[in-house]
């Protein structure tokens, strides 16, 4: 299994170098999961869609991924009951692999039907969406309670990270805020208040945002840790687009440093008590 996910993140990597159309990442995550399946969660805000992938029994660690954007990544069950999805070049499905690797297992949220297909960062602020996510957090409990979870919270999704660090009975236990978009968080609010260990991450050569706010996502990011709170910046080449916010290949998404961002995260994810 180990090769087969190696030789999947190879053949990723020269696709994107030698300019040749990417496989679909979803499908590749398919391949390579032994457990592959969507769990329908009946929440405040209406059944929320989760994809749970993992190739490990036992996992001592469920990553749960909370995607940017408008946080739609159509997930349902095709036919035959098995995961399916209309966004199968969603970056979010880039990060998954690393993780499986070390035996962790991974999941993904879709966005609650009461919603609509989309959510904003606006609405990941409001009550409905946080209990959602929490709602979501007891069902992942109940599939492997003995594993510890870690929400990560990418892009938009720092937004939806940063409601459930503060929360005052945390569902997770570690957040992880991923290249953030933290603008749309409520005033006075401060990575102190979390509730929660929390780290942030980024790479350096991230602009995404630079266009339309006075400061690149990495430069606020690096300011959100400040002194107080871990953080890893990635300097290793990634190639794309530096202000490109949606699509991949980019810094935004660590393209072709998946690799450095799983260590970091699950570096940090193991050394809590």
């Amino acid at each position: 299994m180990r090769k087969l996910l190696l030789s999947l993140l190879l053949v990723l990597h020269a696709q994107s170098v030698f300019g040749q159309a990417e496989p679909p990442a979803f499908h590749a995550l398919m391949a390579a999961s032994k457990v592959k399946k969507i769990i329908a969660v009946d929440t405040v805000a209406g059944k929320t869609n989760v994809l749970l992938t993992a190739i490990a029994d036992n996992p001592a660690f469920v990553f749960v991924f909370a995607p940017g954007g408008d946080g739609t990544l159509a997930i349902d069950a095709d036919a035959d009951g098995a995961p399916a999805t209309k966004r199968v070049r969603n970056p979010a499905y880039f990060f998954a692999p690393g993780f499986l690797e070390k035996r962790a297992a991974w999941a993904a949220i879709d966005v609650p039907e009461g919603f609509g297909l989309t959510v904003s960062r606006q609405q990941r602020l409001e009550p409905l969406h946080i209990e959602a996510i929490v709602q979501v957090a007891r069902k992942l409990r109940e599939e492997y309670p003995q594993a510890r979870h870690i929400l990560i919270g990418h892009s938009n999704g720092g937004v939806t990270a940063g409601m459930q660090a503060i929360q005052a009975k945390p569902a997770f236990d570690g957040i992880v805020f991923s290249a953030p978009n933290l603008s749309e968080l409520p005033i006075g609010w401060e990575p102190g208040q979390a509730r929660v260990p929390i780290m942030f991450i980024t790479h350096e050569h991230d602009e995404c945002g630079s266009q339309y706010r006075r400061l690149p996502i990495s430069t606020l990011t690096i300011r959100a840790a400040g002194d107080s709170f871990p953080l890893t910046v990635i300097k290793s080449p990634s190639p794309g687009n530096r202000q490109e916010c949606f699509v991949v290949p980019a810094p935004h998404f660590f393209t072709n440093v998946y690799g450095e961002y799983t260590e970091a995260v699950f570096k940090w994810a193991a050394s809590l008590k």
